[in-house]
């Protein structure tokens, strides 16, 4: 039998949670989204688009992550940094 130098196994175990919910925090519709992703020639740009608008019409980030090609660590960064720039444009007013 052949030796396998250096060779490690990965297993992957599920702690049979559910997945991590995220919300986009927006006044635009997923319909409007989903038109500027299709309208932005940037990849970047366009790319980050595609994350919030898959986000907005109730993706999980899972399920973004493997439309996109991305982790879903990478997906809810991408709407926390979204968010968090939602709240600067519209800070909420102290009485």
């Amino acid at each position: 039998m052949p030796q396998r130098a250096n060779m490690k196994s990965v297993q992957i175990v599920s702690n049979g949670a559910m997945a991590k919910r995220v919300q986009v925090q927006t006044e635009l519709t997923a319909e409007e989204l989903h038109e500027r992703y299709r309208q932005t020639q940037d990849a970047v740009e366009r790319t980050h688009w595609h994350i919030v608008w898959q986000i907005k019409e109730g993706k999980s980030p899972r399920q973004g992550a493997e439309l996109i090609g991305y982790t879903a660590r990478w997906v809810r960064t991408r709407v926390q940094r979204w968010n968090a720039k939602a709240r600067s444009r519209h800070p909420r007013s102290s009485s």
